[in-house]
């Protein structure tokens, strides 16, 4: 379920429900939540407990580091084939200062310029 951080406090509630159902100690359903930050810190609010007690792993995506954020652009550049140095070394750490390594704020701010 991509977005889930912006699922409301019923719709958590139906989604622990369903991870209840059980057969033979063993879940009928895998689910795999995907959100921002958010989406971590609401589900360790004390209402949600009985949620973040069934997950069974968790996975937060790191900033991206000023050489990642260089490779990161540099394979998008690729993958369109774009002609040349776009964007100099100077460039790219400004870039990744500006959206703090978040790629979605990468991909915005070089599509932007």
């Amino acid at each position: 379920m991509d977005e889930a951080h912006l699922l409301s406090r019923e719709m958590l509630e139906e989604i622990r429900f369903l991870l209840n159902l059980r057969m033979d100690s063993y879940s009928a359903m895998s689910l795999i939540l995907v959100g921002q930050t958010e989406l971590r810190e609401t589900l360790k609010l004390q209402v949600n407990k009985a949620i973040w007690q069934r997950v069974d792993m968790r996975f937060h995506l790191q900033a991206l580091t000023r050489e990642e954020t260089a490779a990161y652009i540099a394979k998008h550049l690729a993958t369109v084939k774009a002609p040349g140095e776009i964007f100099t070394h100077a460039a790219v750490g400004v870039i990744n200062d500006y959206c703090e390594g978040i790629p979605r704020q990468v991909n915005k701010v070089a599509i932007a310029c």
